[in-house]
């Protein structure tokens, strides 16, 4: 009862990076997501409070290690698909079938704690999601339509509160990423400088951010209003 609770929380975001125990626990996620011959690994389906998700390319020698990842963009839920998973924590014969986005693409740390940013489809979709989903505590039986469809033991333990973990498995939430926080800064200070050159300045950054054009620059000179 305890070991499954414990991967019910929410795990502690990592800011020690660059450090030998990051380095140390990096080397046993890949090592044992090799020897499960799995697609990823979380640290928190080691026994680890740490948010951290390893990624094994399939198709590459590469691999990548996800620290403090967050879901900064999902392509339309009309284009989820279905998959069939099993997850390494449960018994091998529980399979439950669910739907994923079709890309998503994450923020994230690396080892060093350098920000990266990268939009993942197909199978490392589906992948870097179930590994996101450990790191709030969500596992795939959270996404199961009922308990019927579940083993009577795991029903048992699911029964108080599977309508609410199911809310949030199929909560398809974004964070504010670093673009959105600079727009949300930007909007911040259009909102308090009453400085024309300032105002100036500031749309010509939020242009860039948009990809539009410079809206003050067209205004007329004061007292006339710019609207």
């Amino acid at each position: 009862m305890a070991a499954w609770l414990a991967l019910k929380q929410l795990l502690t975001l990592i800011i020690a990076y660059n450090s030998t125990a990051l380095k140390t626990l990096a080397s046993k996620l890949k090592s044992t997501c090799k020897a499960e011959k799995a697609v990823g690994l979380a640290a928190q389906q080691c026994g680890v409070d740490a948010s951290i998700v390893y990624l094994e390319e399939p198709s590459s020698s590469s691999n990548t290690f996800l620290i403090n990842p967050q879901i900064v963009k999902r392509s339309p839920e009309t284009e989820m698909k279905p998959w069939t998973e099993f997850c390494l924590v449960l018994p091998p014969s529980l399979k439950i079938e669910l739907l994923r986005d079709s890309s998503v693409t994450v923020e994230y740390n690396d080892l060093t704690g350098e920000r990266g940013t990268r939009t993942f489809t197909g199978e490392l979709s589906r992948a870097v999601q179930h590994e996101m989903d450990h790191d709030r505590g969500i596992l795939i039986v959270d996404h199961s339509a009922s308990l019927t469809s579940l083993p009577p033991w795991i029903a048992s333990l699911e029964a108080d509160s599977h309508d609410q973990r199911q809310a949030v498995a199929f909560r398809r939430s974004v964070a504010c990423g670093v673009e959105c926080q600079d727009r949300r800064k930007l909007a911040k200070q259009s909102r308090t400088n009453t400085k024309r050159q300032d105002v100036l300045d500031l749309s010509r950054q939020r242009s860039r951010l948009y990809g539009t054009s410079e809206k003050a620059v067209q205004c007329p000179p004061p007292p006339i209003p710019c609207i």
